[in-house]
C-alpha cells in the first residue's frame, strides 16, 4: 500500500513544529523544568571535565613535590561535589519526561478524542481512516519521547560542546 502525496511530504521539522506546542501546552512546568535542568546537565558535565583536570594537576604536583597534600585534597573535594552534582542532574533530567509521560499522553488522548468525537459515523466504517486512528492514539508516546529526545540535543549537547569548546 503506498502513501498518498500529503503523507510522503512530512519531514521531521513539520511533525516537531506541531509536536512541541502541543506537548508545552499538556505540561509546561515539566517541559521547562527538563529544558533548564538539562542545559545544567550539560555544563555540569564540562564543570565535572575542568574539575577533573584540576586535581590531576594538583596530583601530579604533589607526586612530583611541587604542592601541599591540601591543594591536592580540596580539588578532590571539588571535583567529588561536581560529580554528583552532575549524576544528580542526570537523575533528575532523565526521570522528568517519564514522570510526565502519563500526564502528556493524557492531554494527547483527550485532544484526539475530542477529534475523533467530530467525525461522522460513517467513517469509522473505512479501514483507512480506522487505521489512521489507531496510528494515533498508539503513536502519541512516541511522539512525547521524540520531542524530549530532539529537545536534549539542543538543552543538554549544546552547552557541553559550547563549554567544552571554550575550554578546550
Amino acid at each position: 500500500m503506498t502513501a498518498s502525496p500529503k503523507e510522503k511530504k512530512q519531514s521531521a521539522f513539520k511533525v516537531l513544529r506541531f509536536l512541541f506546542p502541543t506537548i508545552f501546552r499538556a505540561a509546561p512546568a515539566a517541559f521547562l523544568a527538563y529544558g533548564v535542568l538539562s542545559t545544567l546537565h550539560g555544563l555540569s558535565w564540562g564543570v565535572q571535565t575542568l574539575f577533573q583536570q584540576r586535581f590531576f594537576d594538583k596530583a601530579t604536583k604533589l607526586a612530583t613535590g611541587d604542592s601541599d597534600l591540601s591543594y591536592a585534597f580540596f580539588a578532590l573535594l571539588f571535583l567529588a561535589g561536581a560529580t554528583v552534582t552532575c549524576q544528580i542532574l542526570n537523575g533528575v533530567s532523565n526521570y522528568i519526561p517519564e514522570i510526565s509521560l502519563s500526564k502528556i499522553s493524557g492531554k494527547l488522548s483527550y485532544e484526539i478524542h475530542h477529534k475523533i468525537s467530530k467525525l461522522a459515523p460513517v467513517l469509522f466504517e473505512e479501514p483507512s481512516k480506522l487505521d489512521t486512528l489507531n496510528k494515533a492514539e498508539q503513536g502519541k508516546n512516541q511522539a512525547v519521547w521524540f520531542v524530549f529526545n530532539f529537545m536534549s540535543i539542543f538543552t543538554f549537547y549544546v552547552p557541553y560542546f559550547i563549554f567544552m569548546g571554550g575550554y578546550l
